[in-house]
């Protein structure tokens, strides 16, 4: 009798905690396994389902093995399921706000790209009048005044769009050594003008030397933009709200802060912060989700997060990564900069494929001021004609065209039997979103330098410097 007491509790406490543990289990890998793909999410969600539906299946199982009566079973059967529910729900939550950033993404990048296409123009033309305006010995103040507003509006809108292009990107997996102050000061200048309109102030400290970190750009924007963000909440009823970001040398480490002087948070509330879909905002003013992809994303870049915060004093998030090497690149760039400019180019035979004439006319007056022979082509397949009559030093080219895109083009130069291949700079406008890591990678070896709108001559003139004259070191 003993012995059949002991089968039975033996068998019902292993039923309870398989019935229980199994869908947990394979519900929380799908709730923080976030590096799948839109499509895979999807996919796990209907497997999730099934994981639920059966679950109750296997406890009933191991209940008549134990002789448990039904009605008890049921019992079981009813809490898992409510359990089960809630779970599934937050993970439906989860795929519909991933699938919302993934779209975000795609729209940043699609603004981006047309956007800088105006502007570019908006930004050549200035250059054309002021250069022509200088030529004709004009020397009226307030003209020079207006068309210097122009320009610094401009700016503005290219800080802006910059920021669009960056956090649109997709290769968020690539890890490298960046400027933590880059990350940080290119995600506040998407944000500033619009939380300068709502009194928010952003204050950052510049540290006397720039910090670097290992990992992806991406990441570390996303991260920059969920406390910021986190922030601005957080001081929402204050007369006067305040974000401070500050950088520091931390004994091998760096040293980021992200402070406000908001409301503040009880203990209570600080401990569950960085739990999934924990949130004190009202229904319909967040998700929960900011501080939960904070601390995964630290932790994925070998990083450590705290937070202190005091009732009606504010509240402040310290993270600590380990610090990088500059990379190699930056490394006495600004001498080699300027013994690219002491050296002169020779004139050199430029071909210009754009479908925007405007365009075309901006890069062709720039390089003929530069003292270089243009040839234009207004679509892939034509400027692949032209490589194939003419012996090109250089080839600028847009990336989206009709007819023969950008990348196809590109293609089909580097497949020609060439005696002198020209140099390829793709002029871009805003990111590859629609190409394949593997198309990115191919084009990556074909191409070499980016001009990125709105561009100006002093940017086109130093990408000319920095590749021919790199070309001409690595022959000898």
């Amino acid at each position: 009798m003993l012995n059949n007491l002991n089968y039975k509790f033996k068998y019902t406490i292993y039923g309870t905690l398989f019935g229980f543990m199994f869908p947990i289990i394979a519900i929380t890998v799908l709730v923080f396994e976030r590096n799948v793909s839109i499509y895979d999410a999807q996919f796990n969600s209907g497997l999730l389902i099934w994981i639920i539906d059966l679950a109750p299946l296997i406890l009933a199982l191991f209940a008549r093995v134990a002789g448990i009566k039904q009605d008890n079973v049921q019992v079981i059967l009813m809490g898992e399921r409510i359990e089960s529910e809630e779970l599934q729900k937050k993970t439906e939550l989860e795929l519909y706000q991933s699938s919302k950033l993934a779209s975000i993404g795609e729209l940043a990048a699609g603004v981006g790209h047309e956007i800088n296409n105006p502007l570019a123009i908006a930004v050549g033309t200035i250059y054309a009048i002021k250069k022509r305006l200088i030529k004709l010995h004009h020397q009226d103040e307030e003209t020079f005044s207006r068309i210097k507003k122009i320009e610094i509006a401009n700016e503005r809108i290219r800080n802006i769009v910059d920021g669009l292009r960056t956090y649109a990107r997709s290769d968020t997996q690539h890890n490298e050594s960046i400027s933590l102050m880059n990350a940080v000061s290119q995600t506040v200048s998407l944000l500033n003008d619009i939380y300068l309109k709502e009194g928010i102030i952003i204050e950052q400290s510049v540290p006397s030397k720039d910090l670097f970190v290992t990992g992806s750009l991406g990441r570390f924007q996303q991260i920059i933009m969920n406390l910021i963000s986190n922030a601005k909440d957080a001081t929402e009823g204050q007369s006067k709200r305040i974000i401070k970001i500050s950088f520091a040398n931390c004994d091998k480490n760096v040293c980021l802060s992200v402070a406000d002087n908001g409301s503040g948070m009880a203990e209570d509330v600080k401990s569950k912060i960085f739990n999934p879909f924990f949130t004190t905002k009202v229904a319909g003013k967040g998700t929960g989700m900011g501080l939960g992809i904070v601390i995964k994303l630290v932790n994925e870049l070998n990083g450590k997060i705290s937070v202190e915060s005091k009732i009606d004093i504010g509240t402040e998030f310290k993270l600590v990564f380990p610090m990088a090497k500059a990379p190699s690149l930056l490394v006495n760039k600004d001498h080699e900069e300027d013994q690219c400019h002491q050296t002169p180019l020779p004139c050199l035979k430029i071909l210009v494929v754009d479908d925007e004439c405007d365009i075309r006319e901006i890069i062709k007056e720039i390089m003929e001021d530069l003292g270089h022979e243009v040839i234009e082509a207004s679509n892939g397949q034509e400027g692949l004609e032209k490589v194939k009559q003419n012996d090109f030093d250089f080839v600028f080219t847009d990336m989206k065209m009709p007819i023969m895109a950008g990348p196809e083009m590109i293609q089909e130069i580097c497949n020609l039997n060439l005696d002198n291949k020209p140099f390829i700079i793709a002029v871009t406008g805003g990111v590859t979103t629609n190409f394949t890591q593997a198309s990115r990678d191919e084009m990556s070896n074909s191409i070499d330098g980016y001009a990125l709108k709105p561009f100006t001559e002093e940017t086109l003139n130093r990408l000319l410097h920095e590749i021919y004259h790199n070309s001409k070191a690595e022959a000898a």
